[in-house]
């Protein structure tokens, strides 16, 4: 695993659990540690009798100054958590390889609510239960001018994106935001 990152951007993670002895229950993994100028959206939570989930890795717009060194990447931990017969346990399960920082990303997307009551601290999109919120996809093109199609993956258990149609969300050519 050796994650890219352009600046200001994102990559995916993917987190797949190997289920041994007929446990199935659920499964939260944190990612500690990141150097200064990148951030994970953690915890990451395999849902009982699930095997897999993703989550991002970002980069900020700025370079990180000093550069993380290789010495850095091995201080960041994955640590695993679950509840077995009652007790939490947690287990380290690896580290991050050295993230490299790219070039600009030809095209950045975001997610933002209508409401902006809806917009967390973070950047991320706040949904209460049983409620529903719409947002805009906003594509900033450095140089792209084709279609831009968008994914949303990973969501939680109960949330649903309606009415993107067959082909998903699409930013047309020269435009920035549906």
């Amino acid at each position: 695993m050796h994650p890219q990152v352009p600046p200001g951007s994102g990559q995916r993670l993917k987190f797949i659990l190997d289920r041994q002895d007929h446990f199935d229950g659920e499964v939260r993994i944190d990612i500690v540690g990141l150097p200064a100028g990148f951030a994970a959206a953690s915890p990451v939570v395999i849902a009982a009798g699930h095997i897999e989930a993703t989550r991002v890795i970002r980069s900020s717009r700025l370079a990180p100054e000093p550069k993380p060194k290789q010495e850095d990447w091995l201080q960041v931990a994955v640590l695993a958590s679950t509840s077995v017969n009652g007790e939490l346990v947690t287990k380290t399960v690896g580290h991050l390889c050295e993230i490299k920082r790219l070039q600009p990303a030809t095209v950045r997307i975001r997610l933002v609510p209508d409401d902006l009551k809806s917009l967390s601290a973070h950047g991320g999109l706040v949904i209460l239960w049983r409620s529903m919120i719409t947002a805009k996809g906003t594509g900033e093109r450095n140089g792209f001018g084709g279609v831009i199609k968008v994914d949303v993956n990973n969501l939680p258990h109960g949330v649903i994106v309606e009415n993107l149609g067959l082909s998903g969300l699409l930013i047309r050519a020269k435009e920035t935001k549906r």
